[in-house]
């Protein structure tokens, strides 16, 4: 789906649409999944979520692993078109998950505009503290 509430309650109602997925803002998400659910479709959203990468199992996991770092990364993950929710599929989740997890482990972090830096600094105290708390419900 493509648009905003609107168009989500036009497709949560419209007969011939089976199933909805939604990638925004939390708050859309939540009307147009209950819009959806409540009229028999199947439905995704996925609220606060963006730029999801989808990963198959025939991916060459090397090139894929520094794709996704690099989007999810570059800029500390502050652009708008940096990754922020990678989906594998089957067995892709064990081979991408070790990668990415030593990709981000042997990240070089520190001041921006130094040679070798990877991930500078995130643009404010807000976003340190948001990036804080969703690496300690990562770890749970």
């Amino acid at each position: 789906m493509h648009g905003g509430k609107e168009r989500g309650r036009c497709d949560a109602r419209h007969p011939s649409i089976r199933a909805i997925s939604f990638v925004g803002s939390t708050p859309v998400a939540r009307y147009i999944y209950s819009r959806a659910a409540a009229n028999g479709k199947r439905v995704q959203c996925q609220g606060g979520a963006k730029n999801p990468v989808v990963i198959l199992p025939d991916a060459d996991m090397e090139m894929t692993t520094r794709i996704v770092a690099d989007s999810a990364f570059g800029c500390a993950g502050q652009r708008c078109l940096a990754s922020s929710v990678v989906i594998t599929v089957a067995d892709a989740s064990g081979p991408f998950t070790k990668q990415i997890s030593d990709a981000a482990a042997s990240r070089k972090v520190g001041y921006g505009l130094e040679k070798g830096t990877e991930m500078g600094p995130v643009i404010s105290a807000e976003s340190r503290t948001r990036n804080r708390g969703s690496d300690r419900k990562g770890r749970r």
